[in-house]
């Protein structure tokens, strides 16, 4: 029977090859993400130029805040920090508005921004108090050059120090009246910017703010440490004395505040304590304790003032990579979809919208970790 044979093995083998084909459909289907495998939120599109932003609105405003400081309460040569930390603070301010505005991609969305006054909204907020600190950041450098010029021979500049020096009792009651709270919101504002998205990592973190303020407090002393010692400042003197002090006062904020932070976070910290960014973490933690041990550290001379750019150089890379850290740790926390599930839960059950007799209310949609049905896509987004 070779008609029936043949007609047999036709059979079997279109038989094997459907098999075949739904073997291969079956295991792509297992390869593909399931709906619980796929985020339901978006990764933040800030890079480079936000991350800079950070590190550069801390260090300005930090540095606003110490000359302030010293210019109120210094003396002899502390005074000497007051003109320096205000041409620290105009310095590290230059870069933030292209920065902004690069990130943006228009110029004009950041004139945009300023047709309106919502304080309400971190972002609005945040453009107004960059452009109004600006101005008192540019008033503050100009009278400590005013002040501390002598004729040179140059009309323009001699009659602009001249006029700046006839206006120095308004100049410097801006300057401290308004200066300083607008400082101080400069410096921390962005932390309480992210802290108002969904993403993970950052989500309803009070910390962020302080965090962000106490970093840029400790990178602008090791900048003003670096500009004294540049300045020919002995590194034993009042000065770099009193700069070390703030220094470590704004260190110890600092730690606090980001264990204060990590702690608060949760299972939302996991990018920066165990992904890629967790080696930058540690190090930079071990840095700032190096750095406030090497300045107990018995030395002197030429020893001391190589200790003093150490510790400095300490203060500005880890405020840097902190900042750097935070922002990129927040594109790896936004991928991951339990993360994303575990932020759109009530932190607790005092959070948990109760019914009329008192027991918490069971949500519409639940998480799969507890065995009940799908993720809520809406509440961690709103």
């Amino acid at each position: 029977m070779p008609g029936v044979s043949t007609n047999l093995v036709r059979r079997t083998g279109a038989l094997t090859q459907a098999q075949g084909e739904q073997t291969a459909l079956a295991r792509r289907s297992n390869d593909e993400p399931k709906y619980y495998d796929v985020s339901f939120l978006k990764p933040p599109v800030w890079k480079w130029e936000i991350a800079s932003y950070f590190f550069f609105g801390g260090l300005s405003g930090g540095a606003y805040l110490i000359g302030q400081m010293a210019e109120h309460f210094g003396e002899g040569e502390q005074e000497d920090i007051a003109k320096i930390a205000s041409y620290v603070s105009l310095g590290a301010l230059l870069p933030c508005p292209p920065l902004l505005i690069k990130d943006l991609g228009d110029p004009k969305r950041f004139h945009h921004m300023l047709r309106v006054w919502k304080p309400t909204t971190p972002m609005n907020l945040g453009s107004w108090t960059l452009t109004a600190f600006g101005g008192a950041a540019t008033l503050f450098a100009a009278r400590q050059w005013a002040m501390d010029r002598s004729e040179t021979g140059r009309p323009l500049l001699d009659v602009l120090a001249a006029i700046i020096r006839a206006a120095d009792g308004p100049i410097e009651a801006i300057t401290g009246i308004a200066g300083i709270p607008l400082a101080m919101l400069f410096s921390g504002y962005t932390g309480v910017l992210i802290s108002c998205t969904a993403n993970p990592l950052w989500c309803k973190n009070p910390w962020l703010g302080p965090l962000f303020t106490a970093s840029g407090i400790s990178a602008a002393a090791g900048a003003i440490s670096l500009a004294l010692t540049a300045a020919g400042h002995d590194p034993d003197g009042p000065a770099h004395r009193a700069i070390e002090q703030i220094d470590t006062a704004a260190t110890v904020g600092e730690l606090v505040c980001l264990g204060g932070f990590l702690k608060h976070a949760g299972p939302g910290a996991r990018p920066m304590t165990r992904g890629k960014y967790a080696k930058r973490l540690y190090i930079g933690v071990g840095a700032l304790v190096a750095g406030e041990v090497i300045k107990r550290l018995p030395l002197s001379g030429g020893a001391r003032k190589a200790a003093s750019i150490v510790t400095a150089g300490i203060a500005i890379g880890s405020a840097f990579s902190l900042k750097w850290s935070i922002t990129y740790a927040g594109h790896e926390a936004a991928k991951n979809p339990r993360l994303a599930r575990h932020v759109s839960r009530p932190r607790t059950p005092a959070q948990e919208p109760m019914l009329s007799h008192g027991r918490p209310a069971r949500p519409l949609l639940s998480s799969p970790d507890r065995g009940d049905g799908p993720a809520s896509r809406y509440s961690a987004t709103t």
